[in-house]
């Protein structure tokens, strides 16, 4: 891999994780799950694990994403290769 795709990869993972970070902030605050009834005492967490481990969650999904889009840009590659040498 060249610098120039090293660099556009490394930019669209971030990217990707950011837009997955705030599509579940916005997903839990329209669905109504981190609002809790009026009667209840919320619970005590630490809110940096919590957005640690969302965080981590979507740069893993985005790896996911980033692995399957490359796999299947190689085998494009390889079959228009394959038809060309045909």
């Amino acid at each position: 891999m060249s610098a120039k795709t090293t660099v556009i990869l490394g930019l669209r993972v971030i990217a990707l994780t950011v837009v997955l970070f705030l599509c579940y902030l916005v997903a839990s605050a329209v669905s109504g799950v981190s609002a809790l009834p009026a009667d209840v005492e919320p619970p005590t967490v630490d809110a940096g694990a919590a957005l640690l481990a969302l965080l981590v969650v979507s740069l893993s999904e985005t790896f996911v994403f980033a692995y399957i889009k490359g796999a299947t840009e190689t085998r494009q590659k390889t079959a228009t290769q394959t038809l060309m040498a045909a």
